[in-house]
């Protein structure tokens, strides 16, 4: 394969990777979950870093929420200013983007 084969490989950019991948699974996962999950599913390009990055891109965008979960097992989204480990999980928002930007 030569340099000029490459430029016909379509490339997914890392928001629309990790929404598929939130997509896909459709349950709430903390960054770390996350990464470790894409490694070993996905074709992993990016640091950790970088996921969490674009997590915070991708909640201020509407496609994901930062949701907690409680002793009683329900999900809530949580406010902006609160503190914690916060969990992940795709919105309809973001599943509607897969639908319409994912190749």
């Amino acid at each position: 394969m030569g340099p000029s084969d490459d430029d016909d490989v379509p490339r997914i950019n890392t928001e629309l990777q990790i929404l598929k991948f939130m997509s896909d699974y459709d349950i709430p996962l903390q960054p770390r979950q996350i990464f470790g999950g894409m490694i070993v599913k996905e074709d992993v390009t990016f640091s950790y870093g970088t996921l969490q990055n674009k997590l915070s891109d991708l909640v201020e965008a509407g496609d994901l929420d930062r949701v907690k979960i409680d002793r009683d097992g329900s999900v809530d989204v949580m406010d902006d200013n609160e503190g914690g480990r916060a969990n992940y999980l795709i919105t309809e928002r973001g599943k509607e983007r897969i639908e319409r930007e994912y190749p």
